[in-house]
């Protein structure tokens, strides 16, 4: 639009030259016609934006990551006096903001006829968009004035993908109290911890039928309680800013999917789950999966929070063992393992704990530094798997 201006003003200056030089009936209407003709272009652009009626949909409010949304954009003028270009500038679902200096695409509205377009938008990162075009630029035929007329963008919810888990092995003696105790129902002879008088109150199943017959007394076996839930699946919700902000996006969104892959895992094995993160609160936020109701809670909460922890990966793995009694699958889901994070696994494995390592390989990382942090804890003994932050298939430890 600015060298339109110029280009108008040097043709202006070039016309009055002219006229000056040659006085007559051409130069006169030459003269008059420059100054004229941008006030022309001026109303029929006034009367096209006045009656200007546009809207936009998409044609999903929900897609996994790396689907594409289609936006579709209508628009027409009621007056049929009327001539603009509308310049259209497509809000992208990417995490970082950006000024959008180019136009996606320039419609030409003339004398009322409507006009239609779509456009595919790609949403490689999971979380909640607005995208679409956030305002129309109403532009005359000379592209000398502009008005902006505000839309409404569509709002799409990009979940992160599950994949299938192959090999992960589950120490079924560290498994949740409640699923422990649906087993300890069908045979009389497991983690049964003390027995009690019977009280009305408690379940016919959980009697404990001999020893009643010998006391002429009903008698209630109690099971003893299990540590922890059967599962614990700790997220790396560090925020690591000397990244370049694309892998580190990437390796935050394949740090939730390996999390969301396991609970999934777990729903499947009937065994209950927990997810632990720790964000910039520092306090540990805690979600327990015991059932497949509970997961698309999780699912969603997951889709859209915000990676932004201070602490490291060991130091939050440290506080869960101490607010914790120990004795848990723990599954510590990470794009950093170094010599730190190796001594608290020990620590865990010593407090009577298993411990897996999902370790998530940035973009372009170097494949020595990530392998030797593998082969380190794998020497230690722990079960471990290296996920790439661009892997779709299923994750084999």
């Amino acid at each position: 639009m600015i060298s339109n201006r110029i280009f108008y003003l040097i043709t202006l200056f070039a016309v009055w030259v002219l006229a000056s030089f040659q006085q007559n009936l051409v130069t006169s209407i030459m003269v008059y016609a420059v100054l004229l003709l941008p006030v022309i272009s001026f109303l029929l652009m006034l009367f096209a934006y006045l009656s200007l009626d546009a809207k936009q949909s998409s044609n999903r409010q929900t897609l996994y990551k790396g689907d594409t949304v289609r936006i579709s954009f209508s628009a027409r003028c009621r007056f049929a006096i009327s001539f603009a270009y509308l310049d259209l500038r497509i809000n992208r679902a990417y995490k970082s903001k950006f000024r959008i200096r180019r136009a996606d695409s320039i419609l030409c509205s003339c004398f009322g006829q409507p006009v239609n377009v779509k456009f595919d938008v790609d949403c490689p990162y999971r979380g909640i968009y607005h995208v679409g075009a956030k305002k129309v630029r109403v532009v005359d035929m000379l592209g000398l004035f502009a008005l902006h007329k505000k839309m409404d963008l569509c709002r799409v919810t990009v979940y992160p993908r599950v994949s299938a888990l192959v090999g992960l092995e589950i120490d079924h003696r560290l498994v949740g109290q409640e699923s422990v105790t649906k087993n300890a129902l069908k045979k009389d002879d497991i983690l049964i911890s003390h027995v009690r008088p019977y009280t009305p109150t408690d379940r016919l199943k959980t009697i404990h039928w001999k020893l009643s017959s010998k006391l002429n007394q009903y008698m209630v076996k109690t099971y003893e309680p299990l540590k922890e839930v059967g599962v614990v699946v700790l997220l790396d919700f560090q925020s690591k800013t000397n990244l370049k902000q694309s892998v580190r996006i990437n390796n935050e969104d394949k740090i939730i999917e390996c999390g969301l892959s396991v609970v999934a895992n777990c729903i499947a094995d009937m065994l209950t789950a927990r997810v632990v993160y720790m964000p910039a609160s520092k306090i540990l936020e805690k979600h327990n999966v015991d059932d497949m109701q509970n997961y698309p809670t999780l699912y969603n909460l997951l889709a859209c929070v915000e990676v932004d922890g201070e602490t490291g990966i060991a130091e939050a793995l440290r506080a869960f063992m101490d607010e914790t009694t120990c004795g848990s699958n723990i599954v510590v889901v990470t794009d950093r393992a170094d010599d730190k994070l190796r001594t608290t696994f020990r620590e865990g494995v010593n407090a009577g704990n298993k411990m897996t390592l999902m370790r998530v390989i940035g973009e372009n990382e170097k494949e020595d530094s990530w392998q030797g942090e593998v082969k380190k804890f794998m020497a230690d003994g722990f079960k471990t798997v290296a996920v790439p932050s661009s892997h779709r298939g299923p994750i084999i430890f």
